[in-house]
């Protein structure tokens, strides 16, 4: 999903993308986006303990597996056409302590008053 906003704004054909020939500043685009999608994934963050245990260790999941996706299409210098940027399976194992030491580490935390 790109806003039609956004496309314009760095002058992106939407149709010519869909065909998957991107035009205009297409890389500056995805810059913009990678960057804005990690700014809502810091937002979000504040979040999650008021979730519950289930949800918490979903979105924490969720969160680190969908951030390397966006570490991947940096890396790939932001051509999303020509390889895909993804997590595979051993990656995806491999971050499970960490995960799951975040996650003991939310409970460890004092709740905030609203206050």
């Amino acid at each position: 999903y790109l806003p039609l906003d956004d496309l314009r704004q760095f002058g992106v054909d939407p149709e010519a993308t869909l065909a998957g020939r991107p035009s205009g500043r297409f890389r500056d685009l995805l810059r913009y986006e990678v960057e804005r999608a990690r700014t809502f994934y810091a937002s979000a963050a504040e979040g999650i303990p008021a979730l519950s245990r289930t949800g918490q260790v979903a979105t924490l999941a969720s969160a680190r597996l969908y951030s390397k996706i966006l570490d991947r299409i940096e890396e790939n210098d932001y051509d999303v056409f020509e390889r895909r940027a993804m997590v595979d399976r051993r990656e995806k194992i491999l971050e499970v302590p960490s995960i799951v030491g975040e996650f003991f580490a939310l409970q460890a935390r004092p709740l905030r008053s609203k206050l």
